[in-house]
């Protein structure tokens, strides 16, 4: 019942979040992603390095109240907004490949091309969209089933409400397609799969660990960071379940380094750009990150002690209603409690997911 619970929630955030896709646009950073997407995927479907395969994009008007395609003529080819904007496959590969990794870019595309260009049942812009919309909603089923298992039925109930009502998760879901929301779900997603991989004892969900970090990698580098929450988690469940046996540690670490070497795959696969210099071009996208990473020009209505930004404490309390806060205190101190008195594992692997 419990896995059925998870996808009749999923299933109602997905409903309510696709019939509320006609009241959002598009975001600011969907001109840098979406073109990148539709040359890459046309590219891996046809062999073509441009458009010129396509019909000739013909201006036309969308009714805007409805998720539905309802152009003023149906005499018109279906050719996206986003393949007509003036780049290509060989753009990409030769003038600006790098920043963020364009896996999601691609799977956004993949959606309008289904159900936009082929099936011309959603809007060209919308269709997009139903990419973040229903990975949004696995989340949602997601955190209500892990958490029911770990903690119970009223804990996970709690967890996919909190999660659903966040107003930034929300709107972010219906237009942030190509970075935030991807990259959260992916995150989740392999955090989820090391962690029945490692209890249950399972290769499979140690290798579908990898397919996740490789989507996660492929969204943005901040799947990087996951080692952060991983290896405290195993350090901890080592020493204390299995009592720094060896053989258990042999296990995790080759079936770990086949997860990852399948997640590494996934990433250069899924990016053209890196294959003419893997190497020099994944320099590149590091030194991407650490530029917008290390940036010092803050702004000084956020300046705390020593220097430090405040902005992304202040921007969460702002943006989290105070309810959800009040939960957040009362499971990080629950959290607290399970690890330092119970020595729970699983509140490990949820505290350094948290922080």
């Amino acid at each position: 019942m419990k896995g059925k619970l998870a996808v009749i929630l999923g299933g109602i955030f997905f409903v309510f979040g696709v019939i509320t896709l006609p009241h959002y646009g598009v975001n600011w950073d969907a001109i840098n992603h979406l073109p990148r997407g539709q040359a890459y995927l046309h590219y891996f479907l046809t062999g073509k390095k441009d458009f010129s395969d396509l019909p000739k994009f013909e201006m036309y008007w969308q009714a805007g109240d409805t998720l539905l395609y309802k152009p003023d003529s149906f005499d018109i080819a279906r050719v996206s907004l986003y393949q007509n904007a003036g780049v290509d496959f060989l753009y990409f590969m030769e003038k600006d490949g790098g920043g963020h990794p364009p896996l999601s870019d691609i799977l956004s595309s993949l959606f309008n091309y289904i159900l936009f260009q082929k099936l011309g049942m959603v809007n060209d812009i919308d269709a997009y969209r139903i990419y973040g919309v229903f990975l949004a909603s696995v989340l949602v089923g997601l955190i209500y089933f892990w958490t029911k298992k770990v903690y119970g039925s009223f804990a996970g109930l709690v967890a996919a409400a909190a999660l659903s009502t966040y107003p930034l998760f929300w709107a972010e879901s219906h237009f942030n397609t190509e970075k935030d929301i991807p990259e959260t779900v992916y995150w989740s997603l392999l955090l989820f799969a090391v962690w029945k991989g490692v209890v249950e004892k399972k290769r499979k969900w140690l290798i579908a660990a990898g397919v996740f970090f490789g989507l996660a990698l492929g969204t943005k580098f901040n799947a990087l960071f996951s080692v952060f929450v991983i290896l405290p988690w195993l350090l901890f469940i080592w020493g204390k379940k299995y009592g720094f046996r060896r053989k258990w540690i042999i296990w995790v670490v080759k079936w770990g380094t086949l997860a990852v070497l399948v997640g590494i795959g996934l990433f250069f696969v899924g990016w053209p750009y890196l294959w003419l210099d893997p190497i020099g071009r994944v320099g590149t996208v590091f030194s991407f990150y650490k530029n917008i990473g290390t940036t010092s020009g803050y702004d000084p209505r956020f300046l705390g002690p020593m220097g430090t930004n405040t902005y992304p404490i202040m921007w969460i309390i702002y943006t989290t209603p105070p309810v959800t806060l009040a939960l957040f205190g009362v499971g990080l101190f629950a959290l607290g409690k399970k690890i330092f008195v119970r020595k729970d594992s699983n509140s490990v692997l949820f505290l350094c997911w948290l922080l």
